[in-house]
C-alpha cells in the first residue's frame, strides 16, 4: 500500500494538472476579480493573447505558407491549368445548351431595373461610338486612308476609266438631240439678253481685253498681212480682182480709149501696182491700223446694236451648222484624242488642288454628318435594333455555330490570356490581397468558443495523450518517492 497509494495520488495529480492547464488555455473567457483583486491567470491564455496570436498566425501563413510565389506556382501548374480548362469547357457546353436569352437571365437577377440597365448600356455605347467618331485622330486616320490608300492608289485607274467613258460620252453627245436643243436654247436666250443691253461693248468685256487685242495685232501684223497675202495671191482671188478692174475700166473709160488700150492690159498693170503695195511693209502698218480702228469702232457700239445686226445676218440654220461643225470637229478621232489629252493634262496639272478639294469636302462632310440629328438617330436605331436582337436571342442559337474547333480557339486565347496574366500582374494582384491581414482578421473574428472547439477537434488525440502523459509522469513520481525513502 505504501507504494500503490503514492502512485495513484501522483497519477491523479499529474492528470488533473495537465487537464487544468489545457482548460486554462481557453478559460475563463473574461478577467475575474474577487473583492476587486484580479484573479491570476484570468482570462485564459488564448482569449488574452488572441490578437497577438492572430497576428503571428497571419504572418506565418502569409510569409511562409500562402506566399505570392507559392500561390503563383500552384496557379501556373499544369494540374491547375487542366482543371481551369475543364471548368471553362464545361461552362461553355452548359451555356450552349441554354434556351434562355440574356434578357431572361438579367430579368431573373433584377427584373425591376432591367430596362434601366439596358437603356443605360445603349446610351453608353452610343456615346462611345459618337465620341470615337468625333475623335480627331480617327478623322485624321480616315483622311490619310482616303488620300494614300484610295486617291493616290486609284487615281490613275480612275482616269483610265474616265477616258473609256469619255469616248462613249463624246459619241453620245454627237447623237444627242437634247443637247443640240439645249445649245440652241442657250444661244437664243443669250442673244435676247444682249438685245436688251443698251451698253457699249467695251464696258461689258473684261478690263484690259481691248489693250491685249491691240497689242496682239501690233505684234502679229506681219503674220496677219502674210495671211492676207496668201489669200490675195490665190488664183481664184487674183482672177476675181482682175475681172473687177476690167469691169471698172470699161464702165468708166470711153470706148475710144479702150480701142487703143486693152482693159485687160490696164487690169494687169493695176493688179501689179496693188501687188507691189501688198508686198510692202507699209501695207502691214495699214492692215494693223485698219484692224485696230475697226476694233475700236466695234467696242464703242452698243451691245444691243451688235446683237440686232448679228441676229439679222445669222439664221437659225447657221447656228445649227456652227453647233454641228463644233461637234463634228470634236468627234473626229484625232481631235477626240487631243481633247481627252487636254482634259487629262488639265486634271493632272491640278492633282494637288483636286486632292485638297476632296479632303476638304470629306472633312466638312464628316463634321456635318456627325452633327446631323438624322445620323445620330440612325446610330441610335442601329444600336437599339442590334442590342435588342442580341439580348432576346436564345444563347443556344447565338452559339449554335460554335463548334469544337471554335471552342479550341477560345481555349487557346484563354490560355494565352491566363499565361500572360501569370507572367505579368498575378504576383502584384496576389500581393494586393495581403494574405497575412486576411488570416489575422479572420481569426480575430472567430468567437473564443469556436476557436476552442476548432483547436480541440484538430488536436483532440494529442491533448488526450498529453493528459494521460501527465498521469503517467505523476504515477512515476509517486513510485520514486517511497523507493527513495526505502534506500
Amino acid at each position: 500500500m505504501k507504494i500503490i497509494i503514492p502512485i495513484l495520488v501522483g497519477s491523479i495529480i499529474g492528470y488533473f494538472t495537465n487537464w487544468l492547464a489545457i482548460k486554462m488555455l481557453f478559460r475563463p473567457l473574461e478577467e475575474k476579480r474577487i473583492l476587486g483583486i484580479k484573479v491570476p491567470f484570468t482570462p485564459g491564455l488564448i482569449p488574452k493573447e488572441r490578437k497577438r496570436i492572430a497576428k503571428s498566425i497571419g504572418e506565418a501563413v502569409g510569409m511562409h505558407l500562402l506566399t505570392p510565389k507559392k500561390i503563383t506556382e500552384v496557379i501556373s501548374s499544369s494540374e491547375t491549368k487542366g482543371k481551369i480548362r475543364s471548368f471553362v469547357e464545361l461552362k461553355i457546353q452548359r451555356v450552349r445548351e441554354r434556351e434562355e436569352s440574356f434578357s431572361d437571365i438579367f430579368k431573373s437577377i433584377d427584373s425591376d431595373n432591367y430596362y434601366l440597365y439596358l437603356n443605360d448600356i445603349k446610351e453608353k455605347i452610343f456615346n462611345l461610338i459618337i465620341s470615337r467618331l468625333k475623335d480627331k485622330s480617327l478623322k485624321k486616320d480616315l483622311i490619310n486612308f482616303v488620300e494614300k490608300d484610295i486617291y493616290d492608289r486609284y487615281k490613275d485607274k480612275a482616269i483610265d476609266e474616265l477616258l473609256k467613258g469619255s469616248n462613249t460620252i463624246l459619241d453620245d453627245i454627237k447623237k444627242s438631240t437634247k443637247l443640240k436643243e439645249f445649245f440652241m436654247e442657250i444661244v437664243d436666250k443669250e442673244f435676247n439678253k444682249l438685245k436688251d443691253l443698251d451698253t457699249p461693248l467695251k464696258e461689258v468685256i473684261p478690263e484690259g481685253f481691248i489693250e491685249r487685242i491691240d497689242l496682239s495685232i501690233e505684234n502679229n501684223k506681219r503674220n496677219i498681212m502674210d495671211r492676207l497675202r496668201e489669200l490675195f495671191y490665190k488664183p481664184q482671188i487674183q482672177r476675181s480682182i482682175k475681172l473687177s478692174i476690167e469691169d471698172l475700166v470699161e464702165q468708166n473709160l470711153s470706148k475710144m480709149i479702150t480701142m487703143f488700150i486693152d482693159s485687160a492690159t490696164i487690169s494687169e498693170k493695176v493688179f501689179l501696182a496693188i501687188s507691189k503695195y501688198v508686198d510692202s511693209t507699209q501695207a502691214e502698218e495699214v492692215a494693223g491700223f485698219i484692224l485696230k480702228d475697226s476694233l475700236g469702232n466695234i467696242v464703242n457700239m452698243k451691245v444691243s446694236s451688235i446683237s440686232e445686226y448679228m441676229d439679222s445676218i445669222i439664221e437659225k440654220g447657221d447656228i445649227t451648222n456652227v453647233y454641228e461643225s463644233i461637234i463634228d470637229y470634236a468627234a473626229k478621232e484625232e481631235n477626240k484624242d487631243k481633247l481627252l489629252d487636254i482634259f487629262i493634262d488639265n486634271i493632272k496639272s491640278k492633282d494637288e488642288k483636286i486632292k485638297n478639294g476632296i479632303i476638304e469636302f470629306l472633312e466638312t462632310a464628316i463634321d456635318n454628318t456627325l452633327e446631323s440629328p438624322n445620323f445620330q438617330m440612325m446610330i441610335r436605331n442601329l444600336i437599339d435594333k442590334n442590342i435588342d436582337l442580341l439580348v432576346n436571342t436564345p444563347i443556344s442559337k447565338i452559339l449554335k455555330n460554335v463548334d469544337n474547333k471554335e471552342i479550341e480557339k477560345i481555349m487557346y486565347v484563354s490560355d494565352k490570356v491566363f499565361n500572360t496574366m501569370l507572367k505579368g500582374e498575378v504576383y502584384n494582384i496576389i500581393n494586393l490581397f495581403d494574405v497575412s491581414k486576411i488570416v489575422e482578421d479572420q481569426i480575430n473574428g472567430f468567437e473564443v468558443e469556436y476557436t476552442e472547439e476548432l483547436i480541440l477537434n484538430i488536436s483532440e488525440r494529442e491533448l488526450k495523450a498529453i493528459t494521460r502523459l501527465g498521469a503517467l509522469l505523476g504515477g512515476i513520481m509517486g513510485l520514486l518517492t517511497p523507493l527513495l525513502q526505502m534506500i
